[in-house]
C-alpha cells in the first residue's frame, strides 16, 4: 500500500465514522483488530464507536496530521462533542469538549489489523465539569 492509499483509506475510515456509515466499516477494518492489548473483532469495534456516538451524538473526528512508515500510521486527531449521556465517566452537563487523541495504526490486506490510540480523558473532564 503505498503513503497515497493508506491517507486515502484513513480518511475513508473517519468520514465513514463522522458520517455515522458503520455498516461500512469493513471496508477499513479487518475481522478481527488487534486493539491495545487485546483482540477484538470488527464487531466489536463498531459497537465501540456506536457507544461512543451514542453519548455523544454529535461526537466528531477531525484529522490534523498522518505520518506513515511502510504498514504503520501513526495520527493526531481532534475529537470533539457534547455528550448527551455519561462519557468517560463523566455525567452530561450541557458543556462540550476538544481534546487531542493520538493514534496508531498497522494495515495489512488493505485493511486495519492493529489500532492503538490514547486521548486526554482528564482534559475531557476539566472541560464537561459543572461550574
Amino acid at each position: 500500500m503505498t503513503d497515497n492509499e493508506f491517507r486515502e483509506l484513513y480518511h475513508g475510515y473517519i468520514a465513514a465514522l463522522n458520517g455515522r456509515e458503520f455498516d461500512t466499516i469493513d471496508r477499513f477494518v479487518a475481522d478481527e483488530i488487534a486493539f491495545g492489548t487485546q483482540v477484538f473483532t470488527r464487531a466489536q469495534i463498531v459497537d465501540m464507536l456506536k457507544a461512543i456516538v451514542d453519548a455523544v451524538p454529535d461526537f466528531h473526528w477531525e484529522v490534523r496530521d498522518i505520518l506513515i512508515n511502510g504498514d504503520r500510521a501513526a495520527v493526531s486527531l481532534w475529537n470533539a462533542g457534547t455528550p448527551e449521556k455519561q462519557w468517560q465517566g463523566v455525567d452530561p452537563t450541557g458543556k462540550s469538549f476538544r481534546i487531542g487523541e493520538q493514534a496508531i495504526y498497522r494495515v495489512d490486506g488493505g485493511k486495519f489489523v492493529e489500532m492503538l490510540n490514547v486521548f486526554d480523558v482528564a482534559e475531557a473532564a476539566r472541560q464537561l465539569a459543572a461550574d
